[in-house]
């Protein structure tokens, strides 16, 4: 068992049969695949969100976060940064867990994005966060910045560094730790409660399905947390 050990020298590590098993990079099971390397892959069940940050000016515009989460082709992030391993993420559950992923649009809308920009006008720069230590945030972070610039929002990645807070939004990667949709969404709203500023009521023990659509539409209606795509966990 070797523990540190960087996705590419895992990757190395397998073409050249000195390990048996290890976890790789979601991006690179297809090419993984492809060199002959035997892949499995879980169901999608790691969330890439955009955050918000609570008490920044920028966060405080529903029309700011609106127009961003328009702007931003999540299929372009699937099917190119993430190789097609992986999904769309529009709602803050997936299909295989919740059964509702499916009502939550996942589409790109660029015209309604570049409309709502033009009514905040004035010099609107946002400042999207990453974690300095993550390449896959970063290639996110950059295709986002590509995505707002081409609706009229300018966007600037900046990679975070120790506890600077010095961002408007940040991208951020959340595992279920519990295949059960309530439990899983319990998690998240924990999680993103004070990151966000949601204030969200925390969900009752044995949550029933109607209750944890509607505290996840309430999220995701909001803005604050723009969901971006899923991830499984690449072998």
């Amino acid at each position: 068992i070797q523990m540190g050990r960087s996705a590419r020298d895992r990757l190395l590590d397998l073409e050249l049969n000195h390990t048996d098993f290890a976890e790789i990079p979601p991006a690179e099971a297809r090419a993984a695949s492809g060199r002959g390397v035997r892949v499995s892959a879980s169901e999608p069940d790691e969330l890439v969100a955009l955050i918000f940050a609570a008490g920044r000016p920028v966060a405080q515009d529903a029309r700011i976060r609106e127009a961003l989460s328009r702007s931003i082709d999540r299929a372009d992030i699937v099917n190119f940064i993430l190789q097609k391993t992986g999904e769309p993420a529009g709602g803050l559950l997936p299909q295989w867990s919740s059964g509702t992923a499916f009502v939550f649009s996942t589409a790109a809308d660029p015209a309604r994005a570049k409309e709502l920009a033009s009514e905040i006008g004035g010099s609107l720069k946002i400042v999207l966060g990453y974690d300095a230590g993550d390449s896959l945030e970063q290639t996110i972070a950059q295709r986002i910045v590509v995505n707002a610039q081409e609706a009229g929002i300018a966007v600037v990645a900046q990679a975070i560094v120790g506890a600077t807070t010095d961002y408007d939004a940040q991208l951020m990667r959340l595992r279920m730790t519990s295949p059960h949709a309530s439990e899983a969404l319990a998690q998240f709203v924990s999680v993103l409660n004070p990151l966000a500023g949601l204030d969200t009521t925390a969900l009752p023990q044995g949550a029933s399905p109607e209750q944890v659509f509607g505290v996840e539409r309430a999220i995701v209606n909001n803005a604050r947390v723009v969901p971006l795509a899923w991830l499984p966990q690449v072998y």
